[in-house]
């Protein structure tokens, strides 16, 4: 990748990751999303014209990684651009499926036990990348499921609150108590 395409592609994972850290599931826009789809082919085709003159095993490395870049950046958008749960966890699951492929390929400049050890070393690597995404996940779950039992919480407070009013009061005060529910 040049250093441009590189900046551009971190800056993305960034703002990416920023949103996520902050609990924000700002849907990208449609012009936004198509940008980093251009980007992400347009990355490609140049990391692809700079593995032409490797030869052997370090073409295909380059090819390989050139592929897995595009696949990452391609998922991080349609995750960015959907915001869905669903989404990251595929853009986390791309990524990790990549970063093995490469490695992989990695391997094949290796023979006998040398190779055996250093695919033994890529399954490990992406056996804990997988451990570390379904811990995120259910972390992730956890926190939700406790912000819906808060809601739920302060909902029967409220209702109970209500309890002691009489008529349009009542109503308004019930009504007013339902969306706290549903936040």
């Amino acid at each position: 990748m040049s250093t441009d395409s590189m900046r551009n592609t971190l800056v993305f994972i960034c703002l990416l990751g920023s949103a996520s850290v902050y609990g924000q599931s700002a849907a990208m826009s449609k012009a936004d999303y198509a940008q980093a789809r251009e980007r992400a082919q347009a990355d490609f085709r140049a990391a692809n014209e700079r593995c032409k003159p490797l030869r052997g095993n370090a073409q295909d490395v380059c090819e390989q990684e050139a592929r897995a870049a595009r696949k990452r950046t391609l998922a991080e958008a349609d995750a960015a651009r959907s915001g869905t749960d669903r989404a990251k966890v595929n853009a986390a699951e791309t990524r990790t499926d990549g970063d093995y492929r490469v490695a992989r390929e990695r391997c094949d400049a290796f023979s006998g036990n040398d190779r055996d050890v250093c695919v033994e070393r890529a399954r490990v690597d992406r056996n804990n990348a997988q451990v570390r995404q379904k811990e995120q996940q259910r972390a992730s779950e956890a926190r939700a499921d406790a912000a819906a039992e808060r809601r739920e919480g302060e909902y029967r407070v409220a209702r109970e609150r209500c309890d002691s009013l009489d008529g349009d009061a009542k109503d308004r005060c019930l009504a007013d108590a339902k969306r706290l529910r549903v936040k």
